[in-house]
């Protein structure tokens, strides 16, 4: 901003504090700060930098139309450059002419075809973390940047720093409401697979209650009635929590319901070869445990089974046994 006075820069920060304040979308920011900050400088480019999570790399943006098109952002290896020593150190950098710094990055330069002389590059500084780099490159009526310049430019980033926390906690907030509206849908779905609270026979009557540690889990039971006056009920648990134990045992209920016309007399034979097939069918190491019960009406027997769960309480008219 030549010829402004430095009431007058600090003026034109309050205004990119509301600006930056409006801002929903990263790409948005990005582009407001750098116009700004160009602007702000009066610089002829202005670059900010910001750490890839995974690889270390930080990925630049840049007032320069060549780099601002680019279908996919230039990226400077971790630790390589101003920036990355800026980045590393969380100090700021004032340099007059970085040709003659042996730290200076050339190789987007070189294909940008400028040559990088002041530099001005300052962390942007969260508490002790450091969320990125901003530069000011060569200012257009002086030499090199000033105590002023580098007072404005601290300023400057501090919005920055308010901007990109607010715009982190906005998205990890929708990201997290997301979360919660598909965790009960899906608990919706998964309580579909659960026989009824109540279940009525002639002979008999089935109370079944399902309380998940979560709002999605692999804890299920099954109630289906087998010809004659007989029903089949099971307790089984999924190894694992969340969608993936959900998902297993939405397939489990499914494998279980078409087999059931399968059962014979034999409790034991039957879940055999349930468990043949579902083998073929669980990944990844998981496993699902059971306690099924085959109650006959007419020959006044209950057939029980165990794989994988403890032993089933009985009554003998005076207390509970295992």
């Amino acid at each position: 901003m030549p010829g402004k006075s430095t009431v007058e820069r600090y003026q034109a920060l309050l205004a990119v504090a509301r600006c930056f304040g409006e801002s929903t979308d990263l790409a948005a920011l990005i582009d407001e700060i750098l116009t700004r900050a160009e602007q702000m400088m009066d610089a002829q480019a202005c670059a900010l930098l910001l750490p890839d999570a995974k690889t270390g790399e930080l990925i630049l943006h840049s007032t320069d139309p060549w780099i601002a098109n680019l279908p996919e952002p230039l990226r400077v290896p971790p630790g390589s450059g101003i920036a990355g020593a800026v980045f590393e150190s969380k100090q700021i950098l004032n340099i007059k002419d970085a040709r003659n710094d042996p730290r200076h990055y050339t190789a987007i330069g070189n294909q940008l075809g400028k040559v990088a002389r002041a530099m001005l590059s300052i962390p942007l500084l969260n508490g002790a973390s450091c969320l990125g780099v901003l530069q000011a490159l060569n200012p257009r009526v002086q030499e090199c940047f000033n105590d002023e310049d580098e007072e404005i430019l601290v300023g400057f980033g501090g919005l920055i720093v308010n901007a990109l926390v607010r715009l982190e906690a906005r998205r990890r907030e929708i990201e997290q409401a997301h979360s919660r509206q598909q965790l009960l849908l899906a608990r919706e779905i998964q309580d579909t697979f659960q026989p009824p609270a109540v279940d009525r026979y002639n002979f008999c009557q089935v109370y079944h209650q399902h309380l998940p540690a979560q709002t999605v889990s692999g804890d299920f039971g099954f109630i289906h009635p087998v010809s004659g006056n007989r029903v089949l009920l099971g307790l089984s648990d999924v190894s694992g929590k969340g969608f993936p134990a959900a998902l297993t045992m939405a397939r489990a209920t499914a494998v279980i319901q078409a087999m059931t016309d399968q059962l014979q007399d034999d409790l034991g034979e039957w879940l055999t070869k349930l468990n043949r097939v579902l083998v073929r069918e669980l990944k990844g190491g998981r496993f699902i445990t059971f306690a099924v019960l085959l109650s006959d009406a007419d020959s006044e027997t209950l057939q029980i089974c165990i794989a994988g769960q403890d032993a089933p309480f009985h009554y003998n008219g005076s207390g509970w046994k295992q």
